[in-house]
Parts: C-alpha cells; sequence; structure tokens
C-alpha cells in the first residue's frame, strides 16, 4: 500500500522553469531518501511533487529519464568526496577519501541502489549519466591533475575508473556478489592510480 503523500499546496513550486524542474526532482529525490514505500512510478513521483503526470512528463520523458536525472544528480555530489587534503600523505589521503566515499554511500544507499538500477550497460552518449561521470572525472582532473582541458586523454582514462569503481559498488549492493573489502580495495586501486599520475 502507498504510504500517504505529503500536502504541498501551502508549498508551491518556483515561477522559473529551470527552478520548477529543479524542485521537482529535489522532491522526489528526498521522498526516496526517506524511505516511502515502492513501487514507483510516474503517478506516484507526480502526486510526491505536487504535480500532474503531464507536467512530469515534461521534464522528464519517462520513469527512467526520471531515474536518470537522480542518478546524475547523485553521481555529480559525490565528487566532493575528493576534495584536496594539505598536509596528508598519499596513502593517508586515500583512507580518508575511501571512508568519506563509503559512508556517503551508506548515507544515501536507497539511492545508490536506484541509481545502479536504472540504467543498461549501453547509454546514450549525451545521457544525464554520461555527462555526471565525464563532470567528475574533469573534477578530478582539475583538483589533482592540474587538467584545464575537458578534451584532455586522461578524462577518458578517469572516466573508464569512474564507470569501474561504479561497477564494483553495483557488485556490492545490488547484485550482492562482492563485499564492502572488495569495494574498499578497487578504490584504492583507482585513487593510487591518480596520485600516481599526479606525482
Amino acid at each position: 500500500m502507498d504510504s500517504p503523500v505529503p500536502d504541498l499546496s501551502s508549498n508551491p513550486l518556483p515561477g522559473n522553469p529551470d527552478e520548477r524542474k529543479d524542485e521537482v526532482l529535489r522532491r522526489i529525490i528526498a521522498a526516496i531518501q526517506g524511505g516511502q514505500d515502492a513501487p514507483w512510478s510516474v503517478r506516484r513521483f507526480a502526486e510526491i511533487a505536487g504535480v500532474s503526470r503531464a507536467t512530469l512528463y515534461n521534464y522528464f520523458d519517462s520513469l527512467s529519464g526520471i531515474y536518470r536525472a537522480v542518478s546524475a544528480s547523485l553521481m555529480a555530489k559525490s565528487g566532493v568526496m575528493m576534495e584536496a587534503q594539505e598536509g596528508l600523505g598519499d596513502e593517508e589521503r586515500i583512507a580518508l577519501w575511501i571512508d568519506r566515499w563509503m559512508g556517503w554511500i551508506q548515507e544515501n544507499r536507497t539511492l545508490v541502489v536506484i541509481t545502479l538500477r536504472s540504467h543498461g550497460d549501453i547509454e546514450d552518449y549525451d545521457s544525464p549519466l554520461r555527462t555526471a561521470r565525464r563532470g567528475i572525472a574533469f573534477g578530478l582532473a582539475q583538483k589533482h591533475l592540474k587538467v584545464s582541458d575537458p578534451s584532455n586523454e586522461l578524462i577518458f582514462e578517469l572516466v573508464c575508473a569512474v564507470v569501474g569503481a561504479e561497477d564494483a559498488v553495483r557488485q556490492w549492493l545490488v547484485l550482492e556478489k562482492a563485499s564492502e573489502e572488495q569495494v574498499r580495495r578497487v578504490f584504492r586501486s583507482f585513487l593510487r592510480g591518480i596520485l600516481r599520475i599526479a606525482n
């Protein structure tokens, strides 16, 4: 049975179209994080966001489109896990970054699982998820490799590394074929590679 949908009549959407779409997505993400009952549907997401299904389809072309937008939003926020840390050795920084990442994954576990289930192995080149991955890779290159050109060949290598780390988490949380410690080892190899290039 669906849990009660919150009354949003006293909390209208912003007037700007882009802001409205962002607020709709924020409400959907908050509902998922809040543990509201699944299964999800366009109708249920529309009720949660306080909009009609037609409006929701105007923002996202399908239920998969909603999931892709949730995925992209989640991945875009994950880049802050690797903010530069001064005064630490490489292994200390790696340990800190991994602890941050694993804590963030556990805190956002429901959203992470939805993200990993919401797309297949093949996506459109310009999909939000691919765009988010490239954004993460470019952010890492800027912060740690002093790369300012998004077409630099290192970006491709970093995107591949991000996909590998993403798949390790999928094997752990979705398929239950890997352990948390195995995921930590994948992250450690990924981060050592970045720091090796940086040094």
